[in-house]
């Protein structure tokens, strides 16, 4: 592959009209103007207001290029833009290559149709987002008025950072430009589309597993190829290991044959006795370098791409505590308090936002004791070296997408953005007809999670806290009542819900929309037999309770050691087999004609008694 830098000197030009100045790419019209002496500092006083109104104009980048012979007999050669700030059109020798309009993914254009041998031109037309934003026409109804704090109106129409256009931090700079490298890539083989990298944690082992995408003709010809290596070279470049050792250490290395029925190929490498990676101030960071070699037939290597990993576990603990539910990183196993703070971009011309200013800051992070850092989602994606720095300083990363505090309007074109936008997260597009008849509710919000969730055994909930408390539902029918009795239990701290299989399903819909998300953190088991779980439960201490009409008032027992309630049908009650098997039999006191309370809201008064007694006697 044959890789042709443009990065450079380019020159800048209000469209259609003589050179303003050069500018150094990567760039943008406020880096140029400003490096030229051609403005005043934008962030002097109130300079910005003169800065913002720049951006009612066109603007051009234009420089020329030379391309070999040799290049253009390569099959394919594409342009590739990994960031364009943002509305474009792109002009090769005068003729129009492609546009873009989404500052945040990168851009790759089949360009060989407009290149020849010897000296090129590219010409790179800025379109004004004022014209786009005052020039957009909503559908009937749609039109979005909210404005963020410190923001301009219509900011969220465009794909483009959300705080250029002013946040309650920073200044309205709106500018444009080409702030990431540009390049073309001339080739003719297969290439590596994608490279994905997953974990699988043992005992004093981990497999890596690397997924690898390939495309292009003649991919059931190559092979590809993964070695793991123990890395001691920093982002920084300088050596990381204590012991400054002049050579990696070889781990281990896999091959794998691509074919139409094996791509993507699914490669595991199992790294024996593996150094694990801590957050800042929980050990050590040490990495691992994951090379991904695609290679002919004749084994000759065709490209080389390099990952850094580090081999850790994270999940979340939200196990009780003095204030409800925790919300805890586990890494490795080990709870870690969290210390850190949001990342916003650096600079408000983004072409500043050099490796060594990123350095700087996450080393300043590092030295403040912070060991997470949130990526704010009305910025931008920073570049794979913030990522790799993180890595090296132990830097948990919480990684928004740049939709933050805003509202949108969610055509099928902005569909089409956001989709390229997220190319490499695990997400399905569906249609909006689909949608609804897979949410099963008259307004669907538009996002539908498939979840993974693992059902307790009755001896984990049973040792999960000292004193349980427990419900057992017999028979209930009603999907509302289900759906407000595990609502209330996690309000009320219940330790997990029981159920025989004769109670509806609680993945009935109605069941899910009245849990309001409850669902997802209230421990539930589906029981075989209710008599052999209360006879455990009897075995382990706690004292069962049934209600009945002859029972004792309710609020005269003791619920604060460990206690299960059962609760039943809700025409018939309970069962005279499950009542029998009750330790003691209670009821609810009531005035006037009714004869007796709905199944919820027996089980909501019985869940606060016991919490009251536990909280406060």
């Amino acid at each position: 592959m044959r890789k042709i830098m443009l990065n450079g000197r380019w020159e800048l030009a209000e469209a259609g009209k003589d050179t303003l100045c050069e500018v150094q790419v990567p760039g943008s019209v406020l880096s140029g103007l400003y490096g030229a002496g051609k403005i005043e500092d934008p962030f002097y006083r109130t300079n910005e207001d003169a800065t913002r109104e720049l951006f009612w104009k066109d603007y051009e980048f234009c420089r020329t290029f030379v391309v070999a012979e040799e290049a253009l007999k390569e099959e394919k050669v594409a342009l590739v833009c990994e960031g364009l700030d943002t509305l474009t059109d792109i002009y090769i020798n005068g003729k129009k290559a492609g546009s873009t309009d989404n500052m945040h993914r990168t851009w790759k254009l089949n360009v060989k149709e407009f290149l020849h041998a010897g000296e090129n031109q590219i010409r790179i037309v800025f379109r004004s987002v004022f014209k786009y934003i005052e020039d957009y026409e909503y559908e009937e109804n749609k039109e979005i008025h909210y404005v963020p704090c410190g923001g301009m109106k219509g900011n969220q129409l465009i794909r483009k950072a959300h705080c250029m256009f002013g946040w309650d931090w920073g200044p309205q700079t709106i500018d444009v430009g080409i702030f990431r490298d540009i390049y073309l890539e001339a080739y003719s083989h297969p290439r590596i589309e994608d490279v994905k990298i997953t974990q699988r944690h043992g005992d004093n082992a981990v497999d890596v597993c690397t997924t690898v995408v390939v495309s292009g003709d003649a991919v059931d010809k190559c092979r590809v190829r993964v070695t793991i290596q123990e890395d001691v070279e920093s982002a920084c470049g300088h050596r990381t290991d204590a012991n400054d050792r002049k050579t990696e250490a070889y781990v281990c290395e896999v091959e794998e044959t691509v074919s139409a029925n094996n791509n993507p190929a699914v490669l595991t490498s199992t790294i024996h006795n593996p150094k694990l990676w801590w957050p800042n101030g929980y050990g050590d960071q040490p990495l691992y370098k994951v090379q991904v070699e695609l290679l002919d037939e004749n084994g000759e290597v065709l490209e080389t791409i390099t990952k850094r990993i580090g081999l850790r576990t994270l999940t979340i603990s939200q196990e009780k505590d003095l204030w409800g539910k925790e919300f805890a990183f586990c890494v490795n196993g080990v709870k870690i308090f969290a210390m850190g703070g949001n990342y916003i971009p650096e600079d408000c011309i983004y072409s500043r936002i050099t490796p060594e200013v990123q350095k700087y800051l996450l080393e300043s992070c590092k030295r403040a004791n912070f060991n997470c850092v949130r990526v704010w989602g009305g910025g931008y994606y920073p570049s794979d070296h913030f990522y790799d720095l993180c890595d090296e300083m132990g830097l948990i990363v919480w990684q928004d997408l740049m939709f933050a505090c805003n509202v949108y309007d969610l055509t099928e074109e902005f569909e089409d953005k956001y989709a390229e936008e997220l190319k490499g997260w695990h997400y399905e597009l569906i249609s909006e007809n689909v949608c609804k008849h897979l949410s099963d509710t008259k307004t669907p919000q538009g996002v539908i999670a498939v979840v993974r969730r693992t059902e307790p055994s009755i001896e984990e909930l049973l040792h999960k806290e000292k004193n349980p408390c427990f419900f057992l539902l017999e028979n209930l029918q009603d999907p509302g009542n289900l759906g407000t009795i595990v609502r209330t239990a996690e309000g009320a701290g219940v330790t997990g819900i029981i159920m025989n299989r004769e109670t509806v399903d609680i993945y009935n819909p109605k069941v899910i929309r009245s849990t309001m998300g409850a669902i997802f953190r209230v421990p539930f088991v589906i029981a075989d037999s209710l008599p052999e779980v209360i006879f455990q439960l009897k075995q382990n201490g706690v004292s069962v309770y049934a209600g009945h009409l002859k029972g004792d008032v309710f609020y005269k027992q003791d619920y604060r050691d460990g206690s299960a309630f059962l609760i039943g049908n809700e025409g018939n009650g309970l069962t005279d087999e499950i009542t029998a098997l009750a330790d003691h039999k209670i009821k609810i006191p009531m005035k006037g004609k009714v004869e007796s309370l709905n199944a919820a809201v027996s089980a909501t008064i019985l869940m606060y008694e016991t919490m009251r007694q536990r909280e406060f006697m």
